[in-house]
């Protein structure tokens, strides 16, 4: 993390976060929706400007989400395992005792 925040302070935020715009139509009592999301720009200027509060604190919300995502995910897939791994031996039991 030590390394991964300063990096995404520099490099890896977009200089202006996108801002969805959507625009919609009521027919029928039907809503048509369409969402259009600008692409992201990379930040511009010198680094020493790039390294700011604001993007200290963006660029950390994105690690620490990311850390907990994973960290989340891989802690459903053990208990997904282990479940498994319960259902396999008690099947074994029940042919077993067969």
């Amino acid at each position: 993390m030590t390394a991964t925040v300063p990096a995404m302070m520099l490099w890896g935020l977009p200089q202006d976060e996108p801002k969805p715009k959507s625009t919609g139509t009521l027919t029928s009592g039907s809503i048509t929706l369409t969402t259009d999301t600008p692409e992201p720009v990379n930040p511009k200027g010198p680094y020493g400007e790039r390294m700011s509060v604001k993007r200290f604190e963006k660029a950390l919300r994105v690690v620490i989400d990311s850390a907990l995502t994973t960290t989340a995910l891989d802690t459903a897939h053990a208990h997904a395992h282990n479940a498994a791994n319960e259902l396999v031996t008690a099947a074994g039991d029940l042919l077993g005792a067969a």
